[in-house]
């Protein structure tokens, strides 16, 4: 996490794992302190892993947009419909932190 954040060009940054949405419960203290910034980009990351790891693995099992939505709800997520598209939210970050769903998801 503190590689991706002090990174100067995000592209080249270290890929996260899934369990980095959890972080700011492991380190509360951290997180306290981080800068606004950088605790923003690091939860929009963060759940832009994790939706993309849950992506790979519901895939399979996937037969509706109904049981699409039902998994992420059961999980602690939730979505937003935007002018661009759906959004992702998640009840482990703030509110304002959210992650675009690509087109072809929406």
């Amino acid at each position: 996490m503190l590689e991706m954040l002090t990174e100067q060009y995000f592209e080249n940054s270290p890929k996260l794992t899934v369990s980095a949405i959890f972080m700011p419960m492991i380190f509360p203290k951290l997180y306290e302190k981080m800068n606004s910034v950088y605790k923003k980009q690091s939860k929009s990351v963060a759940l832009g892993s994790y939706i993309k790891n849950a992506d790979r693995t519901h895939l399979p099992f996937e037969k509706s947009a109904k049981y699409y939505i039902a998994f992420f709800n059961a999980k602690g997520f939730y979505f937003v419909k935007e002018n661009d598209g759906f959004e992702v939210k998640s009840i482990y970050t703030d509110n304002k932190t959210s992650f675009a769903l690509p087109k072809r998801t929406s």
